[in-house]
């Protein structure tokens, strides 16, 4: 439990609601222009690293209380690990969306039956029922991230080169002549350096070149 004060006597609380292995599974703060409270969730994969985070999203109650019924797959099911981390041997990720009708919370809220329209409410986005970010990692238990996600269908794992909308990781070693050409002969060899490449959800690429002390040496945009 966290408490927060600032002048005019303005405050703010915030607790956390963790699982009995320790890991963050609900964050709830008060709303205090609203009489409500926010909260988000974290959602793990089946190794246990957290993969799923919902938007903040306000809550019609004032107790800074565990919600239930947050993120529904349907009626009875709740949302969980098997909706997003599903291996179809394909190199293919499906992942389902959220019951918006069912749901507390993000899925509900950013949805066309949140029946609080009135004014700037009335502008919010249509998550379509994936009201949250996602990361999937390397295969290679190294813990690196492969690809990650932003909020709204169009943002999800895609295995079609033409509909992809994530973001990309690549990780490898820069060639002799890429490092010689940026620092001159004395860089050393190009086995002591990694080359890390980022895609954005435009299709731009960055480049960052790391030493062994994971210092960032170098940045560059390609393309």
């Amino acid at each position: 439990y966290t408490a927060s004060f600032v002048e005019e006597g303005k405050q703010g609380a915030q607790i956390t609601y963790s699982d009995g292995t320790g890991k963050d599974r609900q964050g709830v703060s008060t709303l205090n222009t609203e009489q409500k409270v926010m909260v988000s969730t974290t959602l793990y994969d089946h190794q246990g690293r957290p993969a799923v985070s919902t938007l903040p999203a306000p809550v019609g109650t004032q107790a800074l209380s565990y919600i239930e019924n947050l993120n529904k797959y349907d009626a009875a099911v709740q949302y969980g690990r098997d909706h997003f981390d599903v291996d179809l041997g394909s190199c293919d990720n499906p992942v389902s969306p959220m019951d918006k009708v069912n749901s507390v919370g993000a899925a509900n809220y950013y949805s066309t039956a949140n029946n609080d329209k009135e004014g700037a409410q009335a502008m919010l986005p249509d998550a379509e029922g994936y009201p949250f970010t996602q990361v999937e990692y390397m295969p290679d238990l190294t813990g690196r991230v492969r690809r990650s996600t932003m909020p709204g269908p169009d943002h999800q794992l895609s295995s079609a080169a033409t509909a992809r909308h994530e973001t990309q990781y690549f990780y490898g070693q820069p060639a002799q002549a890429e490092i010689d050409r940026l620092f001159g002969s004395e860089v050393g060899i190009a086995n002591h350096y990694q080359r890390n490449v980022i895609k954005d959800a435009n299709g731009q690429i960055s480049v960052s070149y790391v030493d062994m002390h994971g210092r960032v040496i170098a940045t560059a945009l390609a393309g």
